[in-house]
C-alpha cells in the first residue's frame, strides 16, 4: 500500500511537473516568439531605413544634377534671347523711320507688331523722282529665320530700285 501510495504520489508529482513544465515550455515558446518577432521588426525597420537613406541620397544627387542642368539651360536661354534681341535691333535699323513715312505719305500709318521678338514681315519705302515706292512684305518664316528673309527682301528691293532702276511693281517683283 505504501508503495502504491508512493507511486501514486510520484505519478501526481510527475503530472504536476509535466503540467508545470508544459506551462513553462509554453511560456518560453511565447517569449521566444516575441523575441523573434521583435528581432524581425527591428531588422525590417533597418531595411526600410536603409532603403529610405539610399533613396534620399539618390534624390539629393538627382536634384543637384537638375540644378546644374537648369542653370545651363537658363544661361543658354539668356544667350539665345540676347541674340534675338540684337537681331531685333538690326531689323529695326532696316525699317524706314516713322518721320520719313510721315514726310512721304502724310495721311498714312504703319502698324508693325511682330509675332515674336523679330519678324519675317517688314515694310519698305523709297522716294525716287517724286515717286514714292512703298512695300508691305510678308516673308516666309517666323522668328530669326523670318528676320533673315526680311533683311534679304529689304536688300533686294533696294537693289531693284536703286541699282537696277526698276520702277514698275511687276519688274521689281
Amino acid at each position: 500500500m505504501e508503495t502504491k501510495y508512493k507511486i501514486k504520489e510520484k505519478d501526481d508529482e510527475i503530472k504536476l511537473l509535466t503540467q508545470e513544465g508544459l506551462i513553462q515550455l509554453l511560456k518560453l515558446k511565447r517569449r521566444s516568439t516575441y523575441l523573434w518577432s521583435a528581432a524581425g521588426f527591428i531588422l525590417l525597420l533597418w531595411v526600410i531605413l536603409g532603403i529610405s537613406y539610399f533613396a534620399y541620397r539618390n534624390k539629393v544627387k538627382t536634384n543637384a544634377l537638375l540644378a546644374i542642368q537648369n542653370n545651363e539651360i537658363t544661361l543658354q536661354k539668356k544667350e539665345i534671347t540676347d541674340g534675338i534681341a540684337y537681331a531685333q535691333t538690326i531689323q529695326k535699323a532696316i525699317l524706314p523711320p516713322e518721320k520719313l513715312l510721315e514726310q512721304y505719305l502724310p495721311d498714312s500709318f504703319v502698324l508693325f507688331k511682330p509675332k515674336d521678338i523679330v519678324s519675317g514681315d517688314f515694310y519698305w519705302t523709297e522716294k525716287i523722282n517724286n515717286n514714292v515706292y512703298f512695300a508691305s512684305v510678308d516673308c516666309t518664316g517666323h522668328g530669326v529665320a523670318g528676320a533673315f528673309m526680311s533683311i534679304i527682301g529689304h536688300y533686294g528691293l533696294n537693289r531693284c530700285v536703286k541699282d537696277f532702276k526698276l520702277f514698275h511693281p511687276a519688274q521689281i517683283l
